[in-house]
């Protein structure tokens, strides 16, 4: 039998400490934008990043999940959720970066968020928002109200 070891970011790894220093509570979207756009930067393809948050929402630790195109990137709740159940998440931000420069979410960026809103329910870990960043701005779901409530049947 072969054992994987899974390993993530934690706060304490020098690059996530540096990287997300002067972070203490997530209380806006504007701050959780600011951490994406920390953590993918200003790439020529799509990044999805997941951001791990304790129970007083508290980055905790954060994991590159995927890296797309220019123009989109794939996941699965899978591999977002793999992370969030290994680091204890209580919560979780997710965002990709848009390389086009127009921060808006596409029909994909949608339906992926609604299949992450009901696998989290499943798994008792909580999508507070899915934050679409460029270079210069920002899209979240939180804030526009877009963000979907979890389905009953998964809930």
């Amino acid at each position: 039998m072969r054992v994987y070891r899974y390993e993530l970011r934690r706060k304490t790894d020098a690059r996530a400490a540096e990287l997300l220093s002067g972070y203490g509570i997530v209380t806006s979207d504007g701050i959780a934008a600011d951490i994406i756009r920390r953590l993918v930067g200003e790439r020529a393809r799509e990044h999805f990043v997941v951001v791990y948050l304790d129970v007083a929402n508290r980055v905790a630790a954060y994991e590159l999940i995927a890296i797309g195109s220019e123009a989109d990137v794939h996941v699965t709740p899978r591999e977002v959720f793999r992370g969030a159940l290994v680091a204890g998440a209580n919560a979780i931000i997710i965002g990709h970066n848009h390389p086009s420069g127009q921060a808006c979410a596409s029909a994909d960026d949608d339906a992926i968020t609604a299949r992450l809103v009901n696998a989290g329910a499943v798994l008792g870990v909580q999508i507070l928002d899915h934050v679409v960043v460029t270079s210069t701005s920002h899209f979240s779901y939180f804030a526009t109200g877009r963000l979907p409530k979890a389905c009953k049947e998964t809930a």
